[in-house]
């Protein structure tokens, strides 16, 4: 998705003749044994292939360290920069700055959680490990954690032994979400962990998921392509997740979770997408614009300006039409037509058997009715939908920051 912030606009429903594209994650069932590694690195894409392609960025704050030059360490290890476990808000959301290069998104159940008590339990186990995976090289990561990022939610039945609801994070059925099977909705946990280096995903996660006793129910692995500041190319080929909350006041307003038990935290919505890149490739390159609403080379918008640049979208042509067409995906997308903050997306393409077959759809908002309401208006009028199907979908309640005296988890205490 392609929030843009500004203005309110007339619309027309229906207009471009041609359709246009989308994101998100799935892939696996759910199973009563714990994770093997196996499962982990064939169960829902391979970690093995790839580079980067996707979407999102960040803030303007940056909680980066530079990663000691060890000469223990591998002759790559000091290009990056380590990302920090603690803090008021987990890695992964907002920091690093440029999101990582290859993600591995998990989502599993929790069987043996059955009580609040259980869950502060298990969350406590979870953040005490990550501490230790990120803090100093060990025989798992021996190299060092370089500039991994961990972060972890929980899903509807959790989120009620809190709260005594799952209003938090209920979804509707979208479009599509009827077919999907049981487990390709929901989950109890989500786990994702993210780093330039691939091949440490699989094995910290490994080491999480037998952490807390947990089982799979499905597991991806995402990539993003080179970025232009914090914004990468879809698999369509266009820039995407250009408009999104930067600085403090923007992500207080549309992304932290104000107050309760999950104050500091947020919600994540992951949705898998399989897209059709094949028939989008056929369309000329012009018409493929006239489907997202900005041009490909540069991803600036077709009203103007660069690549960061709003678009106008009262800006209509000389026979009265508008220039960013009426179902093209920004002005589906545009919080201002949902009286809705902008959400903070970071999608990772998905490759799968040497093809770039989708995307893992993924957005951060303080209020899961943000993306609910983006969502049905995409689907009533975003010509990019016609390219997708979706393969799975769930929304989890992202934890605040943790570090070892305050538990990942301490805050869903009674």
């Amino acid at each position: 998705m392609s929030d843009e912030p500004g203005r309110d606009g007339p619309e027309a429903k229906g207009a471009a003749s041609v359709p246009a594209e989308h994101e998100d994650g799935a892939s696996l069932r759910p199973e009563s044994r714990r994770w093997s590694r196996r499962q982990l690195l064939f169960g829902g894409g391979s970690l093995l292939g790839g580079m980067a392609i996707g979407a999102v960025g960040a803030t303007a704050v940056s909680d980066r360290l530079p990663v000691q030059d060890d000469p223990s360490t591998s002759a790559n290890a000091g290009d990056v920069s380590r990302v920090v476990a603690t803090g008021e808000h987990q890695a992964g959301i907002n920091r690093p700055d440029v999101p990582a290069s290859h993600a591995l998104y998990s989502v599993l159940d929790a069987p043996q959680t059955r009580t609040r008590e259980d869950l502060v339990t298990m969350l406590a186990a979870l953040g005490d490990r990550v501490l230790s995976l990120a803090e100093s090289a060990s025989g798992l990561l021996p190299d060092g954690a370089g500039d991994l990022a961990v972060c972890i939610g929980v899903g509807a039945r959790l989120v009620e032994l809190v709260e005594g609801s799952t209003a938090r994070v209920d979804l509707p059925h979208f479009a599509g979400d009827d077919a999907l099977p049981p487990e390709r909705r929901g989950g109890d946990v989500l786990i994702i962990t993210s780093a330039s280096d691939p091949g440490i995903l699989e094995p910290v996660t490994a080491e999480l998921v037998a952490a807390a006793q947990l089982s799979l129910r499905w597991s991806e692995a995402g990539y993003r392509g080179r970025p232009r500041q914090d914004v990468a190319r879809n698999p369509f080929g266009f820039y995407d997740g250009v408009m999104i909350p930067r600085d403090d006041d923007a992500l207080e307003q549309g992304v932290w979770i104000g107050s309760g038990a999950f104050a500091g935290g947020t919600i994540c919505v992951v949705r898998h997408f399989d897209l059709d890149v094949d028939r989008f490739r056929e369309l000329a390159e012009g018409d493929q614009e006239q489907v997202i609403g900005r041009h490909k080379a540069d991803g600036s918008p077709l009203t103007g300006g660069d690549t960061f640049a709003e678009s106008d979208l009262l800006a209509k042509t000389s026979t009265g039409s508008y220039v960013t067409p009426a179902s093209s995906h920004v002005r589906a997308a545009h919080p201002s037509f949902v009286g809705r903050p902008l959400m903070l997306r970071r999608s990772y393409s998905v490759l799968s058997a040497g093809t770039v077959s989708g995307l893992l759809f993924t957005s951060f908002q303080n209020d899961v009715r943000t993306f609910v309401a983006t969502q049905q208006r995409m689907d009533d009028m975003d010509a990019m939908m016609a390219y997708t199907s979706v393969r799975g979908i769930g929304a989890f309640a992202l934890l605040p920051g943790f570090d070892s005296a305050q538990k990942l988890g301490a805050s869903l205490e009674r």
